[in-house]
């Protein structure tokens, strides 16, 4: 017998016109929990300090699959520092245009 999912897609979880922002973690992790927030409707902003690459890996890999279009992608990377205050604000300021 198949395990039944513990969680779907439901208006109870739904996520839809909401933002979501994932400071980087592990790749492993980022993947998860991105695939997760974007199966309920959620846009994702993907946040690193140093290296971009594994988190590009994961936004590009949401972005081509079905939880998007070409004319609407459903993840984005941005890069800051959260520990500035600076950079915190000019994450802010991006992540609202």
């Amino acid at each position: 017998m198949a395990a039944t999912p513990r969680y779907s897609p439901s208006s109870t979880f739904s996520h839809i016109d909401k933002v979501a922002i994932l400071t980087h973690t592990s790749h492993n992790i980022s993947k998860v929990v991105t695939s997760y927030l974007v199966s309920f409707g959620a846009k994702l902003i993907v946040n690193y300090v140093f290296s971009a690459t594994t988190v590009e890996e994961v936004v590009h890999a949401i972005n081509s699959s079905w939880f998007a279009t070409s004319s609407f992608p459903r993840a984005m990377v941005i890069q800051a520092d959260v520990s500035d205050p600076a950079q915190v604000k000019a994450f802010f300021d991006t992540v609202e245009k």
